[in-house]
């Protein structure tokens, strides 16, 4: 028992301070991704945005930092000796790696629940915020910014006043083409039903980008952009898959319509990802015993390089493929954690032979 309790604190140690560096990274990328899309936003804005982003990153850091956890400890305990020593004592490492697993377990199903709970609720307050981007971007029109990517689409013009764009230019990224619009004049409004509707006057040339390069159309008086707010900001227009809750996604799935595969795929993917904290424990047990002579940080990279170069691209495949109904959602995006689950088995069968 005394054992168990110092193998599982120590875990538990390695588990905060990697949760902590990789919580901080990913929040960083997320953040500094939102501010390149979205320049010159107010302060009042990013102050209620980016708490959001915490949820969503620790759905993906909580399972490698079970891994870090893992690894770190056993690396260490078979570079001091520790586990020679209990194994001489009749202490087999299944009996030392049984109490890990279980502690991987729980945190396995405190990944879900979160994954549950915290991110779809950090999903919808993300997009409620999102409402008042158009906003946000008429105060960086007026600060003098004159280059906004909006995503999907983006607007540049010379000079903004009294509600009007200067030689505006309006760039539209469809997923066939690239439209283009420039206009002496241009407005911006949004209505109540979230559409972004980008008024033109006085356009000289509308040009998509999938025809003759050298096409030009006739110039006409008026163009009007129309895009619904959440295309602008990369959301669905319905609520988005990432904003449902396990039970409205398993709703969702099995009536079989349009949105059935993306909403398996959704859910599919949050057990899985939420799973792999068990499996990256598995895992990462032997890898760590393996590696040890690398030390805590080499051993780490030793564990973290296949996860990176094997398991992420698999489970990115396997997921395109569920949401495009090619293959049933989650053996498709199980097939990460059974690949997880027999090198583990292996691995640990090996050095429980030596």
């Amino acid at each position: 028992m005394l054992i168990a309790r110092t193998v599982l604190g120590e875990v538990l140690r390695n588990l905060v301070a990697g949760l902590a560096v990789m919580t901080g990274m990913a929040f960083f990328f997320l953040s500094l991704r939102f501010l390149e899309r979205s320049p010159g936003v107010g302060l009042g804005f990013l102050v209620e945005i980016f708490p959001l982003f915490f949820p969503l990153a620790l759905q993906f850091t909580v399972p490698l930092a079970m891994l870090a956890g893992t690894v770190m400890t056993f690396s260490r305990m078979a570079a001091d000796g520790e586990l020679t020593a209990l194994h001489a004592s009749g202490v087999p490492l299944r009996d030392v790696a049984r109490p890990v697993l279980a502690l991987a377990a729980v945190v396995a199903l405190l990944a879900f629940l979160l994954t549950d709970v915290a991110s779809p609720f950090a999903a919808s307050r993300l997009r409620a915020a999102q409402r008042d981007l158009p906003e946000q971007l008429k105060t960086a029109f007026r600060s003098g910014l004159c280059d906004l990517d909006l995503g999907k689409g983006r607007i540049s013009f010379e000079s903004y006043d009294g509600g009007d764009f200067k030689d505006v230019c309006v760039e539209w990224r469809a997923e066939e083409a690239v439209e283009l619009w420039r206009a002496e004049k241009g407005s911006i409004a949004i209505t109540p039903d979230d559409r972004v509707v980008i008024a033109l006057r006085s356009v000289q040339r509308v040009l998509p980008w999938q025809r003759e390069a050298t096409e030009l159309f006739p110039a006409a008086r008026e163009v009007v952009v129309d895009r619904s707010l959440s295309d602008l900001v990369r959301a669905s227009g319905r609520k988005s898959r990432t904003s449902m809750t396990a039970a409205e996604l398993a709703y969702v799935g099995a009536r079989g319509r349009d949105g059935s595969n993306s909403a398996n795929e959704e859910l599919a993917r949050r057990s899985a990802l939420a799973g792999s904290a068990f499996f990256y424990a598995l895992v990462g047990i032997p890898l760590g015993i393996l590696a040890a002579r690398g030390g805590r940080i080499g051993a780490f990279l030793f564990a973290i390089a296949p996860v990176l170069a094997i398991y992420l691209p698999l489970v990115v495949a396997m997921s395109g493929l569920a949401r495009k109904g090619k293959l049933p959602a989650f053996p498709a995006l199980w097939a990460g954690n059974v690949l997880l689950l027999a090198a583990g088995i292996v691995l640990l069968l090996r050095l429980g032979r030596r």
